[in-house]
């Protein structure tokens, strides 16, 4: 989904403590920018993923679980990103049972991206031109954002002892149905996102992640970032060369 950028859903203990108004000055427009300036100077960056989603829907609901990584690295004007994810799926469709675990590995050298999932013992690759809004550029993720939704700048909060800049957007399009607003929270000091919060065109929340374990500045080996199918797949190329 494009509105899910660098980083897909979940839920995680982390504590929001307090809410105090945003500083004396502060608007988006500098928060924008305090936030993208901020990440443009990281080196690296990893983290931990988790993510609960739930769906009900008329004749059935499903929950899924996701955990996983993410890695980020910018080396020579590049950057660079790899996604881990495991996933666990139930629902209940026309009293029907649904159980399904899925696996995303998601692995960009800063042109080109590489997605291999695996599900029910099936494996399947493709090859894309790397997204930068979906792969961790804050710039590029802004400028998408503005562009289908109206931003708000919220109080200011607390994760797991990090202040956090926290960001509203409300598609502008106001859908029936499906994806609602979507509220970002961002490490005031390194601009690396903490938590998103997608909700419904209800209000009510139907996914929540959340990053812990968060390291900066820490050597990754560039080598994390080489896709190499594995033998018998086929990487389907879809960059259109």
């Amino acid at each position: 989904m494009k509105r899910i950028a660098l980083f897909q859903t979940t839920i995680l203990t982390f504590a929001l403590t307090g809410a105090t108004a945003a500083l004396a000055g502060d608007t988006l427009e500098s928060v924008e920018k305090e936030l993208t300036s901020r990440w443009n100077k990281l080196k690296s960056m990893s983290a931990k993923m988790d993510t609960l989603m739930k769906i009900e829907m008329q004749g059935g609901s499903s929950k899924t679980t996701a955990t996983g990584t993410i890695e980020f690295l910018n080396k020579d004007g590049k950057s660079m990103v790899r996604m881990e994810l495991n996933s666990e799926t139930a629902g209940n469709f026309g009293g029907n049972e649904i159980k399904s675990q899925a696996s995303t590995l998601t692995i960009s050298d800063g042109e080109y991206a590489h997605t291999m999932s695996e599900r029910m013992g099936h494996k399947m690759a493709q090859k894309t031109k790397a997204d930068p809004s979906q792969l961790g550029d804050l710039a590029s993720q802004f400028e998408m954002m503005r562009k289908n939704n109206d931003l708000k700048l919220l109080p200011e909060q607390t994760i797991d002892g990090h202040s956090v800049y926290v960001i509203e957007a409300t598609p502008k399009d106001k859908p029936t149905q499906g994806m609602g607003k979507m509220i970002m929270y961002y490490a005031k000091d390194t601009g690396v996102p903490l938590k998103m919060i997608m909700h419904d065109t209800d209000g009510k929340t139907i996914s929540e992640t959340t990053y812990s374990d968060v390291k900066v500045n820490k050597p990754i080996d560039p080598a994390r970032f080489v896709f190499k199918a594995p033998e018998g797949v086929q990487v389907m190329d879809m960059t259109g060369r």
